[in-house]
């Protein structure tokens, strides 16, 4: 496996051209069925008679019934020149003024000769595929305006000619067309119309026909990504869109995945794209630092602007990728936009839908996680025993083998008494993963009402949701509700209503449980044998005597009972949506949204935990009057002498939007057509924050606080009370901005189209405040051509097309002026004192990306094959960066234009139906991308060795997210790690290396980068009658990934009896020799650094000190030494599921209108690098409180009452 994703490393860049070739390869060479299914005809003729036509429709594999009598008795002679034009186009123009009629199925085309001078009566039922009734169906005599529609009961009546053609029509079915040659009742039964979807984009402002997009847009149907329970909306599209890349996937309740499209646009800003519900801008629900955001070892866990939206009420979702399609939304959009489009109702009774969806997560476990059972890590402690190595600071005196080894000292037990104690912890193998996570189970439901008629149509709907995360206390609710109402008021004027609530309460664990499972020996015990939790020491105390440490004991389920994070989320989304049309070309619009969103935290520590005990020196019930030395221990020392924590926040956000404009369509003799849009857009947000800590919390107290009778008791204390003071934010942006938008087409081949938004910002200086952003784009529909016919039957559809435009970007770091901090009051001058936080920069403009974007959309045998390749170019310009600068000018940092950005790569897509009949059908689609990153000019920036281990660096010529690694050298003959590019000097003694950027560059070598730059998805699905089997991949290739710490800390220099250590730990350095087997390091009390070791030691390697800051000591340097860097390749099974649609007949029995079920497992298998050690390729950095992703079963059942 490891020589495969090797492989596959190593030919990234020969993926476009032998991979996906043989894929190509691969499609085409599949069983293809090749049906004209409502095809597309070229036909150009002069005085063509009937006949004649219809011989040019037989070569298009249309088969014809008509009398040849009536045929020929038709004199009319015409005049065609149509291009990709469907039968019915065709012989609507041909049979134009004449008594012919004609109906469409499949490839049967029927004609018949209307009798006009035989008038009948005609009466029937129309009724869906269910077999209900559908009122209000226009009921129309082909070729006249002369109708009827059906009543209540889907009954209608008429009198009409002999061998006339109806046309029975309805919103959302399918249009349809019956003989009537008698007056015997007909039933007409209407399909549900289903390629809406194929046919048309939604980018948030317009709805635009794909033939005539000239943007890349992606469109995903809801029921195509919606998973079990547990999986959030922003997950679901992992591996699903071409140039999208999903990262951070974790099982972890409610924690929101990091998204790019197409890379980064930005250096210090936000670099996750919009989301757009139903045309409106979506907020986040708390204003996270952009830093945080875009850190990858952090993790967004309260959610982002879709958290609290439930999956249920989701129709499709658009991903805009270029300028063209990002442009309308301004400076938001420079990351891509995300627009989600919600449910509507649709014409017919009302309709009654029961969702249900429950999950169960298998919870982690110690497989594969290469970590050390008890026995070897008694072992480890055995041997420090051996070599009489010094614990630092504290000595354990309760745990593990060196707690034994106290009490043996100490007389408290024998010889024989340690041995057994010994061999016990040795078989002890405690797992910490089976107490502290669970198989946890979720469910979801969901009941919605939805239906239309003429003149309203609705949608209502009430989710709850139930998560249960794998981590004791871990666990989600929320509660949703959502209405769409729909009115017609009158022909001209329509009016929609949108009204969304939500509210998620969310549990958590103060503790990082995987972390703390992960890192803790198994020969630690989690209870006594008398059932009672097992306190073991965990850190230094209070020094009664300096000799005496007091130490603090730590029990985890002691600190999950007495302590609690709750997070609540509460939101509520308005929108109305107002359409007037003024004539049948022009047509006026409005939006008005209001939005509204609240958070509220709380996480409590009791005074009972080792949280608090920190703060206190003590651990919980220690005597304080046992102290020798009482009075420095209340005076200097204690800073919670009573009582516990409280952390509590609370974040509002208000957003505003309106916006109104007009919108022209129009066609002129069906050669030319055109659109235009021209609109204003007014947005207010307001966002509030306040939080605050207070010690002296009783949580079991009625909630109430200490109160101190006498601070001077305390005086630490006291002054550090004091001294807290909540912390308030208040923040409002207010946008206006005008918007256009320009298209022409030419006979349906040829469309250009052009869009311009002009926004302004007080962010940035005078002179560079006002930004038009804009794009021009075009498409070629090539296989309109003439010169194109004969490729007709294998080449169904080409067309190419192209965009380049103007991308702007505001971060929250853009400030002209400048920024004073205002401390504590100085009670002397009475006067604040003042820091400067940032100089001024009047010159200040905005971060700008020209993007280019050329697509080309191909269709194969009509429809079995169809794909899109399209190549990108993306320039950031003028990147804010904080440069460093002399103190001598009042502040260190100012921020600049200082930095470049560059994006490149391909997307593919590709959509096959190797095999469709009645009862069997095989889909297969398969998407990938490569995106090339890389930073340049970028200005001098103050960076520590922090910045180059993980990745933050921005470094000219490399991508970001790109980290370094120390440069391991192998072991020396004590077993201690060596390495390269530590000398400041050469082989003469002269010293050549003077700055700290030439020291990271000797110490150090460039690993690769955190991000993927090639990702993609495959979906296969098969249906065999009402059984369907589905399954979905994820494949990321070409990040590199640091393994988990072998040491724990960076001044690690003993594993202390609470900690464990990795499995490859066994395979240390023991014996002189074993450093040319092994590369682990030997046991050692000493720290060594590279100024010296522990033992002040004078500088044995440099003639100056400018190396001494590339790292903090060796072993800090060995968790981040390039040989423990390994690749991140991976494709993951994203899920394998099993459905079945019960059949009419038995659904009708149970009094239902349909009945699905599904069976389906998230997760079952991972390829990975065996050199992962176990990890799983998406986990996180250890202490992100977050779990790898873990397997899901899952059951879902679908009713309609």
């Amino acid at each position: 496996m490891k020589k495969m994703f090797d492989f596959w490393g190593s030919h990234i860049k020969k993926i476009p051209h032998q991979g996906l070739s043989c894929l190509l390869i691969l499609c085409l060479s599949l069983p293809l069925c090749a049906q004209n299914e409502g095809g597309k005809i070229n036909i150009s003729m002069k005085d063509a008679n009937v006949k004649e036509v219809l011989e040019v429709l037989k070569k298009y594999n249309y088969r014809l019934a008509y009398s040849t009598a009536v045929i020929e008795a038709c004199k009319k002679k015409v005049t065609l020149d149509m291009k990709r034009a469907t039968p019915a186009q065709v012989l609507d123009e041909v049979f134009k003024e004449t008594n012919l009629v004609y109906k469409i199925e499949g490839n049967l085309i029927t004609i018949k000769e209307v009798k006009k001078d035989e008038l009948i009566v005609v009466q029937g039922v129309v009724k869906d595929e269910k077999g209900e009734p559908i009122p209000g169906v226009s009921v129309l005599i082909k070729g006249t305006v002369t109708g009827t529609a059906t009543d209540d009961k889907g009954n209608f009546q008429m009198k009409v000619a002999k061998n006339s053609a109806l046309l029975f029509s309805f919103v959302g079915m399918e249009t349809k067309t019956v003989f009537v040659e008698s007056e015997k009742p007909i039933s007409v039964v209407m399909k549900e119309m289903t390629n809406e979807m194929e046919e048309v984009v939604i980018t948030g402002y317009q709805k635009i026909n794909k033939r005539e997009s000239t943007s890349s847009i992606v469109s995903l149907k809801a029921e195509d990504i919606i998973e079990p329970v547990g999986t959030s909306i922003d997950q679901m599209l992992q591996g699903k869109v071409p140039g999208m890349s999903v990262m951070q996937m974790t099982s972890t309740v409610g924690a929101a995945p990091k998204i790019r499209i197409r890379g980064s646009s930005t250096i210090i800003g936000n670099r996750e794209p919009v989301w757009v519900l139903d045309g409106v801008v979506l907020q986040d629900p708390v204003p996270l630092d952009a830093t945080e955001l875009n850190s990858m070892d952090q993790v967004n866990l309260i959610g982002n602007a879709i958290s609290g939206l439930n999956p249920e009420d989701i129709e499709r979702i658009d991903v805009l990728k270029d300028a063209s399609a990002t442009a309308l939304y301004g400076t938001k959009a420079a990351n891509g936009v995300i627009v989600i489009t919600t449910k509507r109702g649709k014409k017919g009774a009302p309709a009654v839908r029961y969702s249900n969806s429950m999950s169960f997560i298998e919870r982690p476990s110690y497989d594969d996680l290469f970590l050390m059972n008890s026995q070897e890590r008694i072992e480890v402690s055995e041997e420090i025993y051996r070599k009489g190595l010094q614990f630092v600071g504290y000595s354990p005196t309760n745990a593990g083998f060196e707690g034994a080894l106290y009490q043996l000292r100490n007389g408290l037990i024998d010889q024989a008494q340690f041995s057994r104690e010994v061999q016990k912890m040795k078989e002890m193998n405690t797992d910490w993963f089976d107490l502290l996570f669970r198989n946890s189970f979720s469910h979801q439901h969901t009941l919605s009402i939805s239906g239309a008629n003429d003149r309203v149509d609705y949608y209502f709907s009430a989710g709850y949701s139930n998560q249960q995360g794998s981590s004791l206390q871990e666990q989600s609710e929320r509660f949703s509700f959502m209405s769409n109402l729909g009115f017609k008021i009158s022909d001209k004027f329509r009016a929609t209503v949108m009204l969304g609530a939500n509210v998620t309460t969310t549990d958590r664990p103060t503790v990082d449980l995987f972390e703390y499972a992960y890192t803790t020996s198994r020969a630690i015990p989690a209870y006594n044998e008398d059932g009672s939790w097992f306190f073991y020491d965990c850190a230094e105390g209070y020094a009664d005597i300096w000799y005496d440490r007091i130490p603090l004991v730590y029990n985890v389920f002691n600190e999950l009972h007495y302590s609690g994070s709750t997070d609540k989320i509460s939101s509520i989304n308005t929108n109305i949506n107002l359409d007037y049309k003024i004539a049948s070309w022009l047509s006026a619009s409005a939006v008005l949204s209001y939005n509204t969103s609240s958070t509220e935290s709380e996480t409590y520590y009791d005074e009972r935990t080792y949280e608090v005990s920190v703060y206190r020196d003590l651990p919980y019930g220690y005597d304080r009057n046992q102290l020798v030395n009482l009075s420095n221990y209340m005076t200097n020392v204690c800073l919670i002498p009573y009582g516990g924590i409280l952390n509590t926040s609370s974040n509002g956000a208000d957003s505003f939007t309106a916006r109104v404009s007009l919108n022209m369509n129009k066609s002129f003799n069906d050669v030319h057509s055109v659109s235009f849009m021209a609109g204003l857009d007014i947005q207010s947000q307001k966002s509030k924050g306040y939080s605050k800590e207070e010690w002296g919390y009783l949580p079991e107290r009625g909630k109430n606080f200490v109160s101190l009778d006498n601070l001077t008791d305390w005086p630490a204390a006291a002054l550090r009370m004091v001294q807290m003071k909540p912390s308030i934010t208040d923040a409002t942006s207010n946008n206006i901005a005008y918007y256009g938008s320009f298209s022409y087409g030419y006979k349906g081949k040829y469309v250009m189209s052009a869009n311009i938004r002009g926004e302004g910002s007080n962010k940035l200086g005078e002179q560079a405040r006002f930004l038009p952003i804009w794009s021009v784009s075009g498409r070629w529909n090539v296989t309109d051509e003439f010169f194109m016919d004969p490729f007709l039957d294998v080449l169904s559809s080409l067309a190419i097309r192209t965009s380049y435009g103007i991308q702007a970007n505001v971060t929250d770091a853009h400030n002209p002026n400048m920024i004073i901090s205002i401390g504590s009051l100085d009670t002397k001058s009475e006067e604040y004192v003042a820091t400067l936080s940032s100089l001024p920069n009047e010159g200040l403009k905005w971060e700008k990306t020209y993007s280019f974007n050329l697509g080309v959309d191909f269709d194969l045998f009509k429809g079995k094959l169809s794909g899109v390749f399209e190549y990108f170019y993306r320039k950031s310009k003028d990147q804010l960066l904080n440069l460093q600068v002399t103190s001598t000018n009042g502040g260190k940092s100012v921020t600049i234009n200082g930095g470049n950005l560059t994006n490149k790569g391909w997307d593919l897509a590709l959509s096959a139906t190797p095999i469709k009949t009645e009862n069997f059908e095989w889909r297969v689609t398969f998407n990938t991308s490569k995106v090339y990153n890389e930073v340049s000019t970028t200005a001098d920036q103050s960076v520590t060795y922090e910045n180059y281990l993980n990745g933050s660096l921005v470094k000219d010529g490399f991508a970001l997210n790109s980290f370094y690694s120390y440069r391991f050298a192998g072991l020396d003959a004590k077993g201690i790690p060596t390495w390269y590019g530590l000398e400041d000097h050469d082989e003469s003694g002269n010293v050549t290396i003077t700055t700290q950027e030439q020291a990271f560059a000797s110490a150090m070598v460039y690993s690769g980068k955190r991000e993927p730059d090639l990702s993609g998805g495959l979906s296969m699905g098969f249906r065999y009658k009402n059984l369907s089997i589905n399954s979905t991949f994820t494949i990321q290739l070409g990040s590199k990934i640091r393994l988990n710490d072998l040491y724990d800390g960076d001044n690690f220099k003993l594993p202390y009896p609470g900690q464990n250590m990795g499995s490859d730990f066994v395979k240390r350095w023991r014996n002189p020799g074993d450093e040319k087997s092994t590369n682990i390091p030997a046991l050692t009390d000493e720290l060594y650094t590279i100024s010296g070791v522990y033992r002040d030691m004078d500088n044995p390697i440099n003639k100056t000190d400018i190396m001494n800051n590339v790292s903090s000591n060796y072993w800090q340097m060995y968790n981040n030494a390039d040989m423990r860097v390994v690749s991140g390749n991976f494709m993951r099974c994203n899920s394998i599921s099993l459905s079945y649609t019960f059949n009419g007949d038995f659904v009708k029995k149970l009094y239902l209108k349909s009945l699905s079920m599904s069976l389906g497992v998230t997760n079952p298998f991972v390829i990975k690098s065996k050199g992962l050690q176990g990890r799983d390729p998406e986990q996180l950095t250890m202490g992100s409180g977050t779990i790898p992703p873990q397997q899901t079963y899952s059951f879902t059942m679908n009713v309609t009452f």
